[in-house]
């Protein structure tokens, strides 16, 4: 009798050993971690986020029941989404190391300007010290004629800086012109006489009513910084927000003044000087079009970046 208990109670046990996860599972579960421990959990936290929700409803499915259809869709999403931000966070990483690759070359183009004046500026220095050689020596043919020898050398050397100076800054004009040509796309450009004008529209910003940067407006922006970050450094920048003329005088000044700081703040954030950029909020004092139709008051909405002409 015993035996036969022993026999069956054995049996039993396959029956209550503990179920194991689908393979769904298993994979979700490695994705989940590689997304945690890479970078996407620094560039793409939400979406990571996202993806372990998901998998917590796949260990819940599996809890209440093992091997389910719901175990294996929720994983599978859970998986996905782990792929998805980890996707996302490699092309973040992309877009910032091409920024950072302009600005550092930016950067360079700087201080290769800031050497070449340099240069100049002593070249210059020699070429006086030189005349005034050249006059005490008034009488001395001998010395005159050497000096003058002497003279031609450093005339035709600064003859040659003057050239690869001009052709620097010709190159870095033609590339901070084809960088805001780029934007030509998503925003209005307007040459003046000693500044540029880049006018976003407020809609693309902006929800109506709000001052918080919407995503697709982040996304534009950074568009707009990689244009900026192609200008010479000494640029100065003014934020102007701009509304329609709905709503009282006091809101709208505080509602564009909150714009233009979000704007600027975002600049700041992708590493532009803050001490090249300010933030001021025109209400709706300087229209661009009538405030009678929706149209007119829609252009009216926006945005202007005001690069000030380098000097």
């Amino acid at each position: 009798m015993r035996r036969a208990l022993t026999f069956a109670l054995l049996a039993l046990l396959p029956a209550c050993a503990t179920p194991k996860p689908t393979q769904a599972l298993v994979d979700a579960r490695a994705a989940i971690q590689r997304a945690k421990s890479g970078k996407a959990n620094k560039l793409a936290p939400a979406r990571v986020l996202t993806a372990e929700k998901k998998l917590e409803e796949a260990e819940q499915a599996f809890k209440d029941e093992p091997g389910s259809k719901k175990e294996k869709h929720s994983a599978y999403l859970a998986m996905r989404l782990a792929e998805l931000a980890e996707a996302h966070a490699s092309l973040r990483a992309a877009r910032k190391m091409q920024e950072n690759a302009l600005s550092s070359y930016m950067d360079s183009q700087d201080a290769a300007r800031r050497q070449q004046k340099a240069e100049l500026r002593r070249r210059r220095k020699e070429l006086e010290d030189l005349e005034s050689r050249l006059k005490a020596a008034k009488g001395n043919n001998k010395k005159l004629a050497k000096l003058r020898e002497e003279l031609e050398k450093k005339k035709a050397n600064l003859q040659k800086s003057l050239e690869a100076e001009r052709k620097a800054r010709q190159a870095a004009e033609q590339k901070a012109a084809a960088a805001l040509g780029k934007l030509q796309e998503i925003a209005k450009i307007k040459e003046a006489q000693e500044e540029t004008i880049i006018t976003l529209s407020g809609s693309v910003l902006f929800t109506s009513g709000k001052s918080a940067l919407l995503p697709v407006a982040r996304q534009k922006l950074k568009q707009v910084v990689i244009a900026l970050k192609a200008q010479q450094k000494s640029r100065k920048m003014l934020i102007k927000g701009h509304t329609d003329s709905r709503g009282s005088k006091s809101r709208n000044r505080e509602l564009s003044r909150l714009r233009a700081e979000a704007v600027r703040d975002f600049l700041i954030e992708q590493g532009l000087d803050a001490n090249r950029i300010t933030a001021v909020g025109k209400g709706a004092s300087e229209p661009v079009a009538t405030n009678r139709t929706a149209e007119g008051r829609a252009n009216n909405r926006r945005v202007e970046i005001v690069l000030k002409k380098a000097h």
